[in-house]
């Protein structure tokens, strides 16, 4: 099987339903990304490049979070490191509208406007409560219970 047949039979498997037309992003500089239109959504599968980043059920715990204190962001609907086809692991997550900040041409009110929202939602993220230091793994429980013992 060649990688967009691998890409189209887990996104189908996993989501159980037909994907349409499947295509790669270039300029990619980590991971391998694809967008998948299907009937009525479109997703966003990416490869890993890594078996190590991002750690095990860390993006998971992320969007659980982001959930819980209702914070806006891209759906995941899956994530795996358990398929052969992709080895270092992948996910899928919904496609948001739009085009990437890099790619915009905005005046500078318009750059400042930006700015102030990202700033609202960075204050947002800012409220979510972990436990304890270091990485968060899957569990959202870091193993230290101080900054200095995890340095």
């Amino acid at each position: 099987m060649n990688i967009i047949d691998n890409v189209r039979k887990t996104f189908e498997d996993s989501l159980g339903t037909s994907s349409c037309f499947i295509h790669g992003l270039d300029g990619v500089s980590n991971n391998r990304v694809f967008i998948i239109e299907a009937e009525k959504k479109s997703y966003i599968f990416k490869i890993y490049a890594q078996a190590d980043w991002p750690e095990d059920g860390k993006l998971p715990f992320v969007a659980q979070k982001l959930d819980e204190y209702k914070i806006a962001h891209a759906r995941l609907y899956d994530s795996s490191r358990e398929n052969e086809a992709f080895p270092n692991g992948y996910l899928i997550e919904e496609l948001l509208p739009g085009i990437t900040a890099n790619k915009l041409n905005l005046t500078q009110d318009e750059n400042i406007r930006l700015y102030e929202k990202l700033a609202a939602v960075v204050s947002e993220v800012h409220k979510i409560r972990l436990i304890n230091y270091g990485f968060i793994g899957g569990n959202g429980i870091a193993d230290w219970t101080s900054m200095s013992d995890y340095i």
